[in-house]
């Protein structure tokens, strides 16, 4: 992975911060993440993009 965004421009730094932000991260899978998203009043919970464990996804909220 390093190498892929080395190439697309990233400096070291910039690789050696998202290393340890990645040590953070909670791999819970996508299914839980949007069940917890409608559990709190969350509708039309959905995915937009998956790529490995990187997720972009959307709900609405009701006002």
């Amino acid at each position: 992975m390093a190498r892929q965004v080395q190439v697309l421009g990233a400096g070291e730094e910039d690789i050696a911060m998202a290393l340890e932000r990645m040590k953070e991260d909670r791999m819970d899978p996508l299914a839980a993440q949007l069940a917890w998203l409608r559990a709190v009043g969350f509708t039309h919970a959905n995915v937009w993009f998956q790529d490995f464990s990187f997720n972009v996804y959307a709900a609405l909220r009701p006002v």
